[in-house]
């Protein structure tokens, strides 16, 4: 997977409570640190790495014949 997607997340974060709506009701804090959903993505996207990593093509291969 690496070799395809790179080590990059696929999450993209776009910070949508400092935009729109959902700014104007942010009542502030810590902007700088991560958001819930940030954090459980980036926590998706490791256990999903993680999996993957024990996987082997021969593995794939043989689940196709």
């Amino acid at each position: 997977m690496l070799a395809i997607e790179g080590n990059e997340s696929l999450f993209r974060c776009t910070e949508i409570r400092q935009c729109g709506k959902i700014a104007e009701l942010h009542t502030g804090g810590n902007d700088a640190a991560a958001c819930a959903v940030k954090r459980a993505m980036y926590r998706a996207d490791l256990a999903w790495r993680e999996a993957l990593a024990t996987q082997k093509l021969s593995d794939v291969r043989r689940e196709l014949d």
